[in-house]
């Protein structure tokens, strides 16, 4: 599902960023941008070298192998070679329990601003977006887009950030250190609010700390009706939701759940589920260490019934 972002500029104070786009689910808590840096190799370094010490550390913990036990004067041979084979049988398992739980991977959540420059005659390189007056959009280096009016981007330029927020992690894999690089979501910010533009290689959603299941319309039960709705609502600075809106609305006779289900546009879920994401409750996300609030939060509600 790809949807076109929009922008207008109603209010000249604040900047409205409206968009409509599929945004990525996060299980992270709160995001600590205080270990921010600008290029992969630093990440990187930083993140194996920390690694490293952990790892090193924990090679120095190998487990020492107990005294072997002594044959007993009394004792046959083969009840000491029995005590014998629980020994080494005993120090495999710890050894074994020793290797299957080195340091836990470390991580960091990480901010990379991207320029904006006006105009895509050159190639888009990742430490830059690009502005289309003719397409009157941002193009983003994955050959996606953000639909912003030339007004709009003319009148607020220097008001409009983006960034990509990024997941670095450094873990050990079959005894051997590595490395990898996640990304999360795209936002754009403008000196007072943050939107949150998700990743737009992903169809899915943020996960809510709270949920709840909205109730089921009557008329739709008696008439066997199923369905999803996708509703937007805005995320506070304390996690809550304000100002949900559907999006998206869709019926079927047939399980929501299944790929193959065919759907035919509806409102009859449209109730029961902003009533239910008003319900919803978030982690802060946190940026630049302030709690902010984050606009075009999305969450799908299904409703399927039973065998």
């Amino acid at each position: 599902m790809e949807m076109l972002y929009t922008l207008n500029s109603m209010f000249k104070l604040k900047v409205y960023i409206l968009f409509f786009l599929s945004l990525f689910a996060t299980s992270q808590e709160d995001l600590d941008f205080k270990y921010i840096e600008t290029y992969e190799k630093n990440i990187k370094d930083q993140l194996i070298s920390e690694y490293k010490l952990l790892h090193d550390k924990w090679l120095l913990e190998k487990p020492v192998k107990s005294a072997k036990p002594v044959k007993d004067i009394w004792q046959k041979e083969n009840e000491y070679l029995d005590i014998l084979n629980i020994w080494e049988k005993e120090y495999l398992e710890i050894l074994n329990i020793w290797k299957d739980n080195p340091p836990s991977r470390i991580s960091r959540i990480t901010k990379q601003k991207l320029d904006i420059r006006i105009g895509c005659d050159d190639v888009v390189y990742y430490e830059y977006v690009c502005y289309s007056v003719e397409d009157e959009a941002i193009n983003l280096s994955n050959g996606k887009k953000i639909g912003i009016t030339r007004d709009f981007m003319r009148e607020n330029f220097e008001n409009i950030s983006i960034f990509v927020i990024s997941e670095s992690s450094a873990y050990s894999s079959r005894e051997q250190i590595s490395y990898s690089r996640i990304p999360t979501n795209y936002l754009i910010s403008n000196k007072e609010e943050l939107f949150k533009l998700g990743d737009i290689r992903h169809q899915s959603f943020r996960k809510p700390i709270f949920s709840v299941i909205p109730q089921y319309p009557r008329r739709a039960l008696e008439r066997g009706v199923m369905g999803y709705v996708i509703v937007e609502f805005k995320i506070t600075e304390t996690g809550i939701v304000e100002n949900p809106e559907v999006i998206e609305g869709f019926c079927s006779y047939n399980d929501p759940y299944d790929p193959d289900t065919e759907f035919f546009p509806c409102s009859m879920f449209n109730s029961a589920s902003t009533r239910a994401a008003l319900l919803l409750e978030y982690n802060p996300l946190i940026f630049d260490g302030q709690a902010v609030s984050v606009h075009g939060e999305r969450y799908r509600f299904s409703y399927a019934i039973a065998d």
